[in-house]
């Protein structure tokens, strides 16, 4: 039987496409392995609550709150990402510092597959035939 508390963590790995250039120079796509811990609706109540309060006290409207830099979103979310290496070809700490160096497109496509993976998949229905 599941059972949950407020420690319960919950790490997920799911893939994004990765874009760099080889040695000439051409365009390399790669799916690389991103390890994320899913968010409780908790955490993404704290998360819209914040911004909206940050937005307040800076005197905007709070309903217009735009979402932080996604560096800043995804340093908590992000576990790992096993094969992005630093020059000692050890993986990467996952820092606001670290993120703010991958090429946007590549963390754009990182947050766009932990939303995809997020969404509930259709499941095959049950018989009740035996």
């Amino acid at each position: 039987m599941p059972k949950i508390s407020e420690k319960t963590v919950l790490v997920r790995e799911t893939t994004a496409p990765w874009e760099s250039n080889d040695s000439k120079g051409k365009t390399v796509i790669e799916d690389i392995p991103v390890r994320y811990f899913c968010r409780t609706t908790k955490e993404l109540k704290k998360i819209r609550e914040d911004a909206m309060a940050k937005a307040k006290a800076a005197g905007e409207d709070p309903d217009s709150v735009e979402f932080p830099w996604l560096s800043t979103l995804l340093v908590n979310q992000i576990e790992s990402l096993p094969t992005v290496t630093d020059e000692d070809d050890k993986p990467i700490a996952i820092t606001v510092e670290n993120l703010d160096r991958i090429p946007a497109i590549n963390l754009q496509a990182i947050y766009k597959a932990i939303e995809d993976d997020n969404v509930p998949k259709p499941r095959p229905s049950r018989s009740t035939n035996g």
